[in-house]
């Protein structure tokens, strides 16, 4: 999955260094059609639930799609900042931008009801800090504060008052979150620290501390600790300072460029804090864990990587072909194991589920971070196989 996301992050930046707006646009396209989905169905289930028989609303139930409404967050704080992109750049209809305005605000009242904290961390975060670049960064900012402030008044009309005029129950109010708990997230990162000074120079390996339970979670919810755990600490000093001097290279060029009129500068600032705001968020919370949200962050951080000045200051510069091949050969490796890890395993998917049914008296959900089932007992013979696992 890591030599994945890195391969895509390639090809995006590479895709816009050569073709340029094009990329932009389908970039923001495909962003802006998969937050419609997810707001036309929002409002479906909200119809369906208020013009029903039912008594009870339960938030969560509007938000599917994601296995976890943190998962749902994860995704909003990626995709927010950068919805706000046909307001800031030039050349766009006035339609897009009334349409980017609309979805925004129903983007945002969404985030606020799955209840996920680490999203209002995350976009908080990054729009503080891009206010602080120039006069394109708080015009950014408040461009976001309104779109929150109207999502927060419809989330209170739609979840909050109409609910209660209908005499109905809500269920999993986001409400109910606004706490200043850790959520018992120092447990997790007191284990991931435990782990890390045991094993400091290479760690425990990738995805390891899910088979390492402890009653909370399969991950400590934090990922630099998470890195230094599983891949040890030179690893994790290492990536930070490769973000430390990317980000200030980035905030180099965000300030010089603060009153760049430039479509690409614009989107930038959009797409830096979609950036910034998930790498916050992945302070408290599986942003690096959940293969949804890498996938997207590695989308963005290609993107981001090719609006670079040094990157799009020359359009239409050739990419090395062996660089092509060399990426597309691996990434066509990867791809192919991981089908070959179907074909071979989806024929006794039934079995497992049994083996794991009878043994844990749950059902096989498909993440093995949450099951923890990477060790040894119990065994049972499938096929030709042998499959253990290991109560979390």
């Amino acid at each position: 999955m890591g030599v994945g996301c890195v391969g895509l992050a390639w090809i995006v930046a590479s895709l816009r260094r050569l073709s340029g707006a094009m990329i932009d646009r389908a970039l923001l396209a495909t962003l802006a059609f998969t937050c419609a989905g997810l707001v036309v169905f929002f409002w479906t289930s909200y119809s369906a639930a208020i013009l029903g028989d039912g008594h009870v609303l339960n938030a969560w139930l509007l938000l599917d799609g994601f296995s976890n409404p943190r998962f749902y967050g994860q995704f909003l704080t990626l995709a927010l900042p950068v919805l706000a992109a046909p307001l800031f750049a030039h050349g766009y209809p006035r339609r897009y931008a009334v349409a980017a305005v609309v979805l925004s605000i129903l983007v945002w009242m969404a985030a606020i009801t799955s209840g996920t904290r680490g999203t209002w961390l995350g976009v908080g975060c990054a729009t503080l800090l891009l206010a602080c670049t120039g006069a394109n960064g708080r015009r950014f900012a408040v461009i976001q504060l309104v779109a929150a402030g109207v999502g927060l008044i419809l989330f209170w009309i739609f979840i909050h008052l109409i609910p209660e005029m209908l005499g109905m129950t809500l269920v999993n109010d986001a409400a109910s979150r606004l706490t200043t708990s850790l959520s018992e997230r120092g447990t997790i990162w007191k284990q991931a620290i435990d782990v890390a000074l045991q094993h400091p120079l290479l760690g425990i390996g990738p995805m390891q501390l899910a088979d390492l339970p402890n009653g909370i979670a399969a991950h400590p919810h934090q990922a630099w600790l998470q890195w230094a755990a599983e891949l040890g600490f030179p690893s994790a000093l290492a990536i930070t300072w490769l973000v430390l001097r990317g980000g200030v290279k980035l905030f180099s060029v965000l300030h010089t460029r603060s009153h760049s009129t430039r479509n690409e500068d614009l989107l930038r600032i959009c797409v830096a804090a979609s950036v910034i705001g998930s790498l916050t968020q992945a302070m408290v919370d599986g942003v690096f864990v959940m293969p949804y949200s890498q996938l997207w962050l590695a989308l963005m951080a290609g993107w981001l990587i090719g609006l670079q000045p040094e990157a799009s200051s020359a359009p239409g510069t050739p990419v090395s072909k062996r660089a092509v091949a060399a990426w597309l050969a691996l990434l066509i490796a990867c791809v192919s194991w991981l089908g070959f890890v179907v074909v071979r395993d989806y024929p006794h998917l039934p079995q497992r589920e049994q083996i794991y049914a009878q043994a844990f008296h749950s059902y096989l959900k498909p993440r093995f971070w949450l099951q923890g089932i990477i060790a040894t007992k119990p065994c049972e013979a499938l096929g030709r196989r042998t499959v253990c696992l290991t109560p979390p």
